[in-house]
Order: structure tokens, then sequence, then C-alpha cells
């Protein structure tokens, strides 16, 4: 009788692993190194804290946008999609912190001409226009050398995507 109850306590701890822990930057990226991170995105899900996660994103808040990249290598289809939107939102608030994930010749997913796009899908003109003014003011600010290569990169796409019809 004993190895079911096993069998079962041993479950239930790992089901609840992704939801024992405060969630905190630091603990998310714990567990990126712990574990894969499609396992931690499907965790994460799983109990709605990777949408937490956006959220935070999305608000601009530093260290849940500096997670993206490592988040990025466990994303599928919609989760990725999630993501670029976030920090897409993100760009108008913490463009530093944004710039700063963005990757030149890494994932496909975090380049500038995914991540520095209008975080919306069928958006009003007047969103578009408001996006772009925000966005372009933000990055132009960003001041940092290191960053100046996907500053530019990023400042391109918003004026291609800009003056698109």
């Amino acid at each position: 009788m004993k190895k079911p109850i096993l069998a079962v306590s041993f479950l239930f701890v790992v089901s609840t692993h992704a939801i024992a822990s405060p969630l905190t930057p630091e603990n998310v990226s714990a567990d990126l190194a712990k574990r894969s991170p499609a396992a931690v995105v499907a965790d994460l899900s799983k109990n709605g804290r990777y949408e937490k996660i956006l959220d935070l994103m999305d608000k601009g808040k530093e260290e849940w946008i500096l997670l993206a990249p490592a988040l990025a290598k466990g994303t599928d289809a919609g989760t990725s999609e999630s993501l670029v939107f976030a920090l897409a939102t993100a760009l108008q608030k913490n463009p530093h912190a944004v710039l700063s994930v963005i990757q030149t010749g890494g994932s496909p997913l975090l380049a500038a001409d995914q991540v520095c796009s209008p975080p919306m899908i069928e958006p009003t003109k007047k969103q578009l226009a408001s996006y772009f003014k925000q966005a372009i003011a933000g990055v132009s600010k960003v001041s940092n050398p290191e960053l100046s290569a996907v500053k530019a990169a990023c400042l391109q796409n918003l004026e291609k995507v800009k003056a698109m019809p």
C-alpha cells in the first residue's frame, strides 16, 4: 500500500514544481538552468504563469525582459508570438532592456524585424501612429554604444513597417 501513496506523492511534487516557488526572475532563471527551456515554458504556461511573465515584460520590467532569450529557446508557435508581442510592447516603455535582448545572428525569434514591429493584430491607424511615435522616440534615445547596431536595425525596421500601406 505504501508504493501507490509514494507514487502519488511523487507525481504531486513533480506536477506542482512550477507553482511551488514564488514567481521571481531568479526562480525562473534557476529553473531554466536545471531543466530544458521547453519544459519550463510548458509548466509556466499550464499554470498561467507564462502570461504573468509576459504581462511584466509588457510593463517594461527589465528583470523579466532579460529572461526572454532563455525563454525563447523553449517556446512553440503560440508562446513565441506572445513573447515577441510582449517585447514589442515593452519597446515603448523600456527600449534599452528590449534592445539588449534583440539578437543579431542569434534566434530569429528575437531579431529586430520581429521585435521592432507593432504588437497588434489588425490595429487602427491611430493605434499604429501612437505605437510608432512612442517606440521610435524611445529607441532613438538609447545611447549605449554597445547597442548601436541593434538600435539601428530596430529603427530601420520600425521605419520600414511604418511606411507600409
